[in-house]
């Protein structure tokens, strides 16, 4: 098969080089340490590199992700040659949980399929969600200019957000190169880059060739214009702030983080991790970190675990990480082993659903998860 595929390459003079394949060579989720995917980033990845194939689709993992442009498993800005690797694998079945890498440029947990446009030496890949909804969209080749694609939320990819709210910004030739914050509190100026909210200076975690990841100032409302000035040029483009967003970005039991090979217990402890919960008391400055645990979100805020209402035991700003909220409850030490939709709502504002693996013992699910029904 590996000749096949270096002599297949070896023998096309098409412009556009697209590998598919099944196992993802870079999994963050379920199936982090699959040695079929280990086998594929050792063996097929080189292959496909050296003959300049620009774009690999995967499944395996149910969900959507996708890397930043990579060579040898580092990340590179263009025009120098490169590599993107994305999985969609969340047309059917239940969904998995996913993470995130050094490699990672965007890794959700949602119903998607993906669409792929060419125009010549320009290739679009657009990820629309269950809801028609746009989850990620990127350009390969030749930008035609810089432009911003989508504006959503860091947590679930929807274009839902709040005060405070983590976003990713998508576009074509927003930085020079990849460049992140160094720490806190976060700068408002970037690898050239800087952006602006109702004409507040925006705090930045990161920003590259096609995305950038910020924080929305705290005190922003309503429909308001998001402004970006690059090496390149400058854009806008109008968002619209609503209230609360809650968005999940992180599940972490007692254990670790939750994942397939750590599903939750009967009993356990659960800290949720979001975005999107509004304003704050206390007195937190945008992109400063927590510094007090204590200051509480000013909407209630509500979980569900499928039907199930969990107690939350906490509820405010996760110390030392900027425009995240730490929400405490633990599962009953009587749930029947299954896969929970599990929600946080804020403000009668629903995050969307995670679905939570809850096994007394054992691995999460595997075998026949697909079959397997999610309990909302």
């Amino acid at each position: 098969m590996l000749a096949w595929l270096d002599a297949d390459l070896a023998a096309t003079d098409r412009y556009w080089r697209i590998v598919f394949l099944h196992h993802t060579p870079y999994p963050t989720g379920f199936h982090l340490g699959d040695p079929v995917c280990a086998a594929v980033q050792q063996l097929v990845n080189p292959i496909v590199e050296s003959h300049g194939v620009q774009l690999v689709l995967a499944g395996h993992e149910h969900a959507y992700e996708r890397t930043y442009p990579l060579a040898g498993g580092q990340v590179v800005s263009p025009p120098a040659p490169s590599t993107t690797y994305a999985i969609t694998g969340g047309g059917g079945g239940a969904l998995e949980s996913v993470g995130c890498s050094a490699q990672t440029a965007i890794s959700v947990e949602v119903f998607n399929y993906l669409r792929v446009d060419v125009e010549g030496q320009t290739l679009t890949l657009t990820a629309i969600g269950i809801d028609g909804g746009r989850i990620d969209r990127v350009t390969l080749g030749e930008a035609k200019h810089t432009g911003i694609d989508s504006v959503l939320s860091k947590g679930d990819y929807t274009a839902a957000i709040a005060p405070g709210s983590l976003v990713a910004i998508s576009g074509q030739d927003l930085a020079q190169a990849r460049a992140v914050s160094p720490g806190y509190p976060l700068p408002t100026g970037l690898g050239g880059v800087s952006l602006k909210a109702a004409g507040q200076a925006v705090p930045l975690l990161s920003v590259s060739a096609t995305q950038i990841e910020a924080q929305i100032p705290y005190g922003v409302s309503g429909q308001v214009a998001l402004e970006v000035s690059t090496p390149a040029g400058f854009v806008s483009t109008a968002i619209t702030v609503s209230p609360e967003a809650p968005s999940l970005l992180e599940i972490v039991t007692q254990h670790g983080l939750f994942c397939g090979a750590n599903p939750a217990r009967p009993g356990d402890a659960l800290s949720l991790y979001l975005t999107g919960l509004g304003e704050v008391r206390g007195g937190i400055e945008s992109g400063q970190a927590a510094r007090f645990a204590s200051d509480p979100v000013v909407s209630p805020v509500e979980v569900w675990l499928g039907h199930i209402s969990l107690e939350p035991r906490f509820a405010g700003l996760a110390p030392g990480r900027a425009g995240v909220y730490r929400v405490d409850v633990a599962i009953p030490r009587d749930l029947p082993d299954g896969i929970y939709a599990l929600r946080v709502v804020a403000g009668g504002v629903s995050s969307r659903p995670a679905n939570l693996d809850v096994v007394s013992r054992g691995p999460a699910y595997r075998n026949n998860r697909a079959r397997s029904k999610v309990l909302r």
